[in-house]
């Protein structure tokens, strides 16, 4: 395996804590794969058997579901160093939910599921890598769910960030990712980024690059506590 190759992969968030000499004398002896999409290409599909695991090294991919009027929505957005869909490559049933489409130019490392599992035997700390990721997307697909029971995005904006708030020991500076709020609360960006600009009016918060700072808790637990008009 090339240097420049190895790199990326090291990159990656289930290999950046394995050791990098051994990470690269395992992979060297290890069958692998890698494979360029173009910007729209379609990867899998809905209902397709995913049976190895899949690592963004390059570029942008889209989770997608589409109903039978045609309409597609994006679950999720997935980028360069992330792994794609953990939980369902060793779910018992290994049947993708979603479809998977290159949003970019897309590269990606693949591995069967039974050479990675070897990598995991090999290196614990990529085993707890994975554990972590298979984690954090459970959390987000719960708190989805959980998000979707509020009626506004004004609450659940407000809610999210007073959450965030006590998380952070009551932080008034929030480092938030719009794209990836507008995923949480099942939302378009633009209706997102329109109630920002409102709370932003309103003294709520101000917004400082990809920093939301609250400024008035108060107004923001009133606007939690009610559904109300967007």
């Amino acid at each position: 395996m090339n240097p420049a190759l190895m790199a990326r992969i090291q990159s990656c968030l289930l290999f950046c804590k394995a050791d990098p000499a051994d990470l690269a004398r395992d992979l060297d002896s290890t069958p692998y794969r890698i494979t360029v999409h173009d910007p729209g290409e379609m990867l899998l599909l809905r209902g397709d058997r995913f049976d190895e695991l899949m690592v963004i090294l390059e570029g942008r991919l889209r989770a997608v579901i589409d109903d039978p009027d045609g309409h597609i929505m994006t679950v999720e957005t997935l980028h360069a160093c992330e792994a794609v869909a953990t939980s369902i490559l060793f779910a018992p049933r290994p049947f993708l939910p979603v479809s998977l489409c290159a949003e970019t130019r897309a590269e990606l490392f693949h591995l069967s599921r039974q050479t990675f599992l070897e990598l995991c035997r090999r290196h614990p700390t990529v085993l707890q890598s994975l554990l972590s990721d298979m984690g954090a997307r459970t959390c987000f697909l719960a708190n989805r769910l959980r998000f979707s029971t509020f009626t506004t995005i004004r609450q659940k904006l407000a809610i999210y960030l007073l959450e965030r708030s006590r998380q952070e020991g009551n932080r008034r500076e929030l480092p938030v990712s719009k794209q990836r709020l507008a995923e949480l609360f099942g939302v378009s960006r633009p209706s997102l980024s329109r109630v920002f600009g409102q709370l932003v009016a309103e003294g709520v918060v101000r917004l400082s690059g990809r920093e939301v700072h609250i400024l008035d808790v108060r107004r923001l637990q009133e606007i939690a506590e009610t559904a109300g008009e967007e």
